[in-house]
């Protein structure tokens, strides 16, 4: 029965109850199944006897079609292509292939089919290059070629862009005068060594501490490598509050080259530049050109100048370059990281003869998604022109709603998830809230913590974590909980001359006395700062029944410490207004200090949590197929003329007011929220 239940899964076939035997008689098992597999009357699935179920499912298909009609593996997949898709996974070998892949059109199968395709061909699989962006990427498609085509694909070099320059640079280096035994160091290594180059010119002095932290250096220099552009320049365009720091920032990188250069260490970006400098060597470049006969490239709009180059360089060789990419100008979502639209939208122009196929058959959302999603791109003046369709039935009106500020739109998303669970009797798992930024979930996560609701931040840390929050709120809880031992070792340790040891004997006296008594610290260098933390801690239990003007005071002791502390001070300084909106929430401090411990632990722990993330994180999550079930799009009002706008609404898209009438026909409603 068991057994019976599962006829309806790919792979069931109909056989009789009394070919169902025990393991150990397998050849007895296997005559019978192949005997009367057409006269059978009970279907059950031969996966679930292993092994032998494998080999019975293979002859018994086998056996149900004719000799003449038999197909290959590869013949039988491409069947289950669309006719977009198998244009382009059956083009002709020799010339450049692009391959414009909408939102949700299976570019992973096209390209996996490709490869399979293309070996079956005939071309060499050990001549055979797939560049792709992640190395799990790179082994999931290697495998299904292999399961399409056998072990041949296995002979494949599918690897990242990293991993392949580094490949070339062990072999070809010592052009550049590389050791083939070179380091590379991972981006935690990098921001490491940065961070000793820092220390080592002094700009961890006191009176040098406004020079970017490590992690802040680390974009830059990746960035200006991306772009192929000078520092100095980078600097004035992307990063132009720390323009005057100039000289001090180049110092920084040039000491960083230099400890590198010491010990044979490369960086991410260096495998990227080397490798494209080695390839201007003629003969270098032949040699690997020689054994990249095919390229294959995943995200190709995700490139940026360097990754490009490359790939020019070891396929111009031939009159005709074998290359195919795979990829979608409007999906061009990296570009604060350096990747070059140009690269996918100019390839038609940098290579000879290039077959273009569009992929617009959507197998992930029903077509009013769809609609709206094409509405916003018609406005689009730039790229390929694509219309996207479904055939997937049903499916909600997006709804589009306007808010005055991200209080009120952050509470409207709120009651939609709250009456979606509670009315409509959705698991929270099956509701996602997408946004642009990540600042942009701050008030959110306040209102979902203040309601209970339990939530996951995808790629993020949550917004209490972040270590400038936790010290605000440890400053409150000394003031309102003085015996918090761990509140006052965070905060003393916030003074300078404080350490661990130090802070345990201040808490001692503060423990006895529930105060923090300054006065037996006189003799000390940080004497002064302990008054004022004192002076503050009266001034709090003063206030504790306006809980924002706590915060603005304890906001005000801290900010020189965070001045001196923190890098993106902007996008912090935010969590610091969000979280006196999230305070207002109640009448008093010592209210809100325990609303938020009591919330605190419970939401990761949990498997049914709403999924909070920015759209960026999202990109190839897979979620409930409930989730198809509503749909919404909110934003603030802007006054921005673009035809797309960067709102701060929290959902997948937000646009200007002026640009809804591009929407009429697709959204059901239309509202400002207040």
């Amino acid at each position: 029965a068991a057994m019976a239940s599962r006829a309806d899964l790919p792979g069931a076939v109909t056989v009789p109850r009394a070919s169902v035997l025990p393991h150990s008689r397998h050849s007895c098992a296997r005559r019978r199944v192949e005997q009367t597999a057409r006269s059978g009357t009970t279907r059950f699935d031969l996966r679930v006897l292993g092994a032998l179920g494998v080999t019975l499912a293979t002859r018994v298909r086998q056996s149900l079609v004719p000799r003449r009609q038999q197909v290959t593996p590869t013949q039988r997949s491409t069947r289950s292509l669309n006719p977009s898709q198998r244009k382009a996974v059956c083009a002709k070998v020799a010339g450049p292939q692009l391959i414009i892949a909408g939102a949700g059109s299976g570019k992973t199968t096209v390209l996996t089919e490709r490869l399979a395709w293309l070996v079956k061909e005939g071309v060499d699989p050990s001549k055979v290059l797939l560049l792709t962006f992640t190395k799990n990427a790179a082994e999931e498609m290697k495998q299904r070629a292999q399961d399409l085509v056998g072990d041949r694909a296995g002979d494949v070099l599918a690897c990242t862009f990293h991993s392949f320059c580094a490949r070339v640079l062990r072999r070809h280096g010592r052009a550049l005068n590389l050791p083939s035994d070179f380091v590379v160091l991972d981006d935690a290594e990098s921001k490491q060594m940065i961070q000793s180059a820092r220390k080592k010119l002094g700009f961890d002095n006191k009176d040098r501490q406004k020079l970017p932290l490590a992690a802040e250096l680390r974009k830059m220099f990746s960035y200006a490598v991306s772009v192929g552009q000078p520092l100095r320049e980078v600097l004035l365009q992307k990063f132009w509050k720390y323009h005057d720091m100039a000289e001090d920032v180049e110092a920084c990188l040039m000491e960083y080259q230099k400890l590198k250069a010491a010990e044979d260490y490369l960086d991410f970006d260096d495998l990227l530049e080397q490798c494209d400098r080695v390839l201007q060597d003629p003969h270098v470049c032949q040699e690997v050109a020689k054994n990249c006969e095919h390229v294959l490239v995943d995200e190709y709009q995700d490139t940026d100048l360097l990754q490009g180059s490359i790939l020019k360089s070891i396929t111009s060789g031939r009159a005709s370059p074998q290359i195919t990419v795979v990829g979608d100008d409007a999906q061009g979502i990296y570009g604060f990281r350096g990747a070059d639209i140009t690269n996918i939208r100019d390839f038609e122009d940098t290579f000879e003869d290039v077959s273009v196929f569009k992929l617009e058959e959507n197998y992930r959302s029903h077509q009013k998604i769809l609609d709206l999603a094409n509405s916003v791109m018609s406005l689009a003046t730039e790229g390929y022109r694509k219309t996207l369709h479904s055939q997937l039935p049903g499916g909600s009106f997006p709804e589009l709603a306007f808010f005055k500020n991200r209080s009120a739109e952050a509470q409207w998303v709120l009651s939609q998830l709250e009456f979606l669970h509670n009315e409509k009797g959705f698991q929270w798992r099956d509701m996602a809230v997408l946004f642009r930024k990540g600042r942009a979930s701050k008030m959110l996560e306040a209102n979902l913590r203040a309601h209970d609701v339990p939530y996951h931040l995808v790629g993020k840390m949550k917004w209490t974590q972040s270590a400038h929050v936790r010290d605000l709120v440890a400053i409150l809880q000394c003031a309102f909980i003085p015996r918090h031992r761990l509140a006052w070792k965070r905060v003393l340790q916030l003074v300078q001359g404080v350490g661990e040891k130090l802070s345990d004997r201040i808490f001692q006296e503060i423990f006895q006395n529930l105060r923090l008594a300054p006065e037996k610290w006189n003799n000390c260098s940080f004497a002064q700062d302990l008054s004022s933390l004192a002076d503050l801690m009266d001034e709090l239990k003063e206030m504790d029944n306006d809980p924002k003007r706590c915060v603005a005071l304890a906001r005000e002791w801290y900010q020189p410490y965070f001045e001196n502390t923190f890098a993106n001070q902007e996008e912090r300084l935010e969590d610091f207004l969000v979280f006196e909106d999230f305070v207002e929430n109640w009448d008093r401090m010592t209210d809100a200090l325990e609303e938020m411990n009591l919330s605190a632990p419970s939401s990761e722990e949990k498997n049914d949590v709403v999924t909070l993330s920015t759209i960026h994180s999202a990109k190839g999550l897979v979620q409930s197929p409930r989730r198809r079930a509503q749909s919404a799009v909110c934003g603030n009002y802007s006054s921005s003329s673009s035809a797309f706008p960067h709102l701060s609404g929290p959902t997948a898209f937000a646009m200007a007011e002026q640009n809804a009438e591009a929407l009429g026909t697709c959204a059901d409603s239309r509202r400002d929220v207040q």
